[in-house]
This record gives C-alpha cells, structure tokens and sequence, in this order.
C-alpha cells in the first residue's frame, strides 16, 4: 500500500484531504501538534466522518496513523525520507513552522537515495506550495540542489465545505459531497501519473485559485463579517438574511467580473458557481460559527489575499469594486475579544485611525483612493451598526 505523510490533522486535513488520500489507496500518516487528536486517531486506528448530503451517515476512514510533530520527530522523518506523497493542510501562517521537518526530512530522503516526491500543499492561498518551497530552500542554505532532487513542489487549489463535530467526547468531521481539488499538471513528476483521485489536473491553475479565491472565500469571509455585525451565530443565517447576501451577492459579481476578464471564463459559468456557492452555504443541517470563519482577520486582509487583491485588481482594470471594499470595511469592524488578531487590529485603529489602519494591514498606502473607498464603508457600515438600521442595499 502506498503512503502519504499529511500535515494537519484538522477539518480539512481528516475531512477531505485525508479522505481523498484514503480513496486514493493510502496509508495516512498524519502529523499534527494536537495531542488530544493523535491519540484519538491512534486509539481508534482511524477516524469518523460524517456525510451531510446523505443524512450524516457516517464514514469511517482507516489504514491511518497520526504522529506528534514535536515527541515523534525521529519516526516522521523517517515516514518523510520513504513515502509516496507529502501534503499539508495547516493555514498558510503555519508553513514556515512545517518547513524544518519537510526539509530535514527531504534531506534524509536524498542520503537514502529515494526517488523524488511530490510535495503539495493544500492552503487557502495562492501558491501555498510555492511558498512552502521557499520556506523549505531558506533553511536548506548549502543544500538547496538537494532539496531540488528530492522533491517536487506542486500548487493547487482546494475547496468543500468540512465542519468539526463532537458527540460525546467523540471528534469527527462533517463533509459535503462537493469539492474543488485542482492541481498543476505541469509541476507533477509525471503528468501522466496522478498522485491524488477525484482531482481536476490542469495546467492554468490560477485562474481556479483565484475564481476561488476570490468568489468563494471572499463571499464566506464578507458573509461572516457582516453576520457578526449583525450579531448572526452561524453562516447559513448571513446567506438567509436577504440583504446580507444580496450585500455579499454583489461582492461576488464584482470578484466575478474581473475573472471573467482576466481568465475568460463565461459569464453564465460564473453566474451558476455564484448560484452554487450561495447554496452551499446554506446546505439543510449545517450549522457553521462565525467566529469560526472570521478567525485570523489579519490574514484576511493582508494585501496578498482574499478581501483586498479582487478590490486591487478591479481597480486597475477599471471594474467596480465597491461592494468588495465594503466587505473590506466589515472586516475593520470586527471586534472579538476571543479573537487576538481581532483586538490587535482594534487597538491599532484606536491609537493611529482607520485609514492608517487600512494602509499598515492592507498595504493600501500607495493607493489613496482605495483607502478613501474603504474608509468612506468603514463610516458607512458603524453608521447603519450604531443607528441599527437594516443592512442598506
């Protein structure tokens, strides 16, 4: 049986990577941080899921092991240097603390004279396994050649919908049927060789990350920004309130229109995913917290992801982007005291002001009139908050 080290034992990570590796004919070999989660997925010699579109009926996965990235490390490097595949699930903040083991691990691989393995990171965001690579070259110094004849570091762009569960003590993973597996065919080893089933090999991958990227966690981070606002617990109550989703609606239309620019897709085939995701969001049984979408706001609306590069780009395309900026805005008003991003960013805005804000987290500095829009949504939105009048269209 081939093998697969995943990194990330998470909702995603057990919830569809690790799902579609064990349909793909691996044994898993997960390594993660969390203890409580290693030991359940060692006792039970596997892991529960459970299917949304069919009742929640359940699944069970196995031929899994799960490994401590800090107690285990002599055994995982060991399953690094001898697998068939490397992929991860971590949030994109978290791959530089992934790197050391994934090149102290390559370069056992290269001592051992194993062949090459392909390494793909499983991130929302744009090219995760290219800065994982980076990430992994930084710390490889002297033996960057090494690396480079170890492995192979393949992008893709990944999306279904997965939500932890707890019954009883007992972890497991919500998933839908529908997902998004996209993968660069001309970075594999082998095009004709696929390391992972059920996935969509192409080699125009960034016109899927960004359409995802862009439409669909744009949307799911705009709705749950708005849905805090307006003091909503769950997604699928954002996407049921008629005007938080016609506010996120036209956000995706705008996100829409610069794909169809940039990468030719057809207007009706973007209308329809739009239609598609706004469904999904609001799938019978589903109960997703929003606090559990609006975590790591920084992130968010750094410069380089969902929330800023579509209002970026429509600018300098010439589209409009208003919408988009006032999801932005939303984004800025968030205040979670749960959240430490969330209370760093409030803090930042008390001590220096909004547009100062906008500029430090957003990198909008050499953009004063994007500043000026999102700035002019961010006073719009705590007007339409402090009056209590409904979400203006």
């Amino acid at each position: 049986m081939r093998k697969a080290v995943h990194f990330g034992a998470g909702s995603i990570g057990r919830g569809f990577i690790g799902e579609r590796l064990h349909a793909s004919g691996y044994e898993v070999v997960f390594a993660d941080v969390n203890e409580e989660l290693i030991d359940m997925i060692n006792e039970d010699q596997g892991y529960d899921l459970q299917l949304i579109n069919h009742d929640l009926q359940p699944l069970h996965i196995d031929h899994v092991c799960a490994l401590s990235t800090i107690d285990d490390k002599e055994q995982l490097l060991w399953e690094l240097a001898h697998c068939d595949v490397i992929t991860t699930s971590v949030w994109p903040n978290n791959l530089p603390k992934i790197a050391p083991l994934i090149c102290e691990g390559l370069l056992l691989r290269q001592r051992l004279k194993k062949d090459s393995v392909q390494v793909l990171a499983c991130e929302n965001a744009i090219f995760a396994s290219t800065m994982l690579k980076e990430e992994v070259l930084k710390l490889a110094k002297d033996d960057v050649e090494q690396i480079q004849q170890s492995a192979v570091f393949v992008n893709t762009a990944i999306a279904r919908m997965v939500i932890d569960g707890e019954e009883n003590g007992h972890k497991f993973v919500k998933i839908a049927d529908d997902y998004e597996l996209v993968i660069a065919e001309n970075e594999l080893l082998d095009r004709k060789e696929h390391p992972i089933e059920g996935g969509l090999y192409t080699s125009h991958l960034q016109k899927y990350i960004e359409r995802k990227l862009f439409i669909v966690n744009s949307a799911h981070c705009i709705g749950g920004y708005f849905g805090w606002l307006y003091h909503k617990r769950y997604v699928r109550e954002c996407f049921e309130d008629k005007a938080i989703c016609n506010r996120v609606e036209k956000a995706m239309q705008e996100a829409a229109d610069l794909i169809a620019l940039k990468h030719g897709f057809a207007k009706e085939e973007l209308e329809a995913f739009i239609d598609y995701t706004i469904r999904r969001y609001i799938t019978p049984g589903v109960y997703d917290d929003i606090t559990r979408v609006c975590r790591s706001p920084i992130r968010k609306i750094a410069a380089n992801d969902r929330l800023v590069l579509p209002i970026v780009e429509c600018a300098r395309n010439g589209l409009a982007n208003t919408a988009l900026c006032e999801g932005l805005a939303a984004a800025y008003l968030y205040r979670n005291q749960g959240e430490a991003q969330a209370v760093e960013i409030q803090e930042y805005i008390e001590t220096h002001g909004i547009r100062e804000a906008v500029a430090h987290y957003s990198v909008l500095d050499e953009n004063p009139a994007l500043i000026d829009k999102v700035v002019a949504a961010y006073y719009h939105i705590k007007e339409e908050i402090k009056n209590e009048t409904a979400v203006g269209l």
